[in-house]
């Protein structure tokens, strides 16, 4: 016995199934923000070594009285601290040791989209050429500034301070005041 074609149910088929799967998942596409718990948690350990490496900058600045510079280099993906001569290159003397291993204070960062990687590290300083560097140094008083001279006199005060940490599609910028050298961000 045949049943009448008005007491067949009704249903879908896997074609509807599948376009309906798909705008769905577009519409949670764009919904649901594309930063991941682990992208998060990668920019802050970043961003907490970039931290660390001026602030530890700063204060052996002020505890050795003596110029001390942070290097941020985006194309090698690292970060040095160094101390520097009275007549301000480099003081390859006295290297400057990371306080937890005590070896020389170089920081590596890994380059590619699922490691964090330093986008970008910019300081302006007072007037002249090469007043846009990669380099934060601080005075002997904690005061970042550009030693270009011989003397503590022959001074550039710097007027902004900019590190950007990427990590996936997490960015995260830090704001050196001028006048403090405190980072925030």
């Amino acid at each position: 016995m045949l049943r009448p074609r008005a007491l067949r149910h009704a249903g879908v088929t896997l074609a509807e199934m599948l376009v309906v799967a798909a705008v769905l998942a577009l519409a949670a596409r764009i919904a649901i923000p594309t930063a991941s718990p682990l992208a998060n948690a990668g920019n802050d350990v970043a961003t907490a070594e970039v931290l660390q490496a001026i602030r530890f900058a700063q204060r052996e600045a002020v505890r050795t009285g003596a110029w001390h510079t942070v290097k941020i280099d985006t194309s090698t993906q690292s970060l040095r601290v160094y101390r520097l001569t009275a007549s301000g290159p480099e003081d390859t003397s006295l290297p400057v040791l990371h306080p937890v291993d005590k070896r020389p204070y170089n920081v590596a960062f890994a380059s590619g989209s699922t490691q964090a990687t330093i986008a970008r590290a910019v300081f302006t300083y007072d007037g002249g050429a090469n007043t846009n560097l990669n380099t934060l140094s601080f005075g002997p008083d904690g005061t970042p500034a550009l030693l270009t001279g011989s003397n503590d006199k022959d001074v550039k005060i710097m007027k902004a301070g900019t590190v950007t940490i990427r990590y996936g599609n997490v960015q995260r910028d830090l704001a050196i005041d001028t006048v403090t050298g405190r980072v925030s961000g």
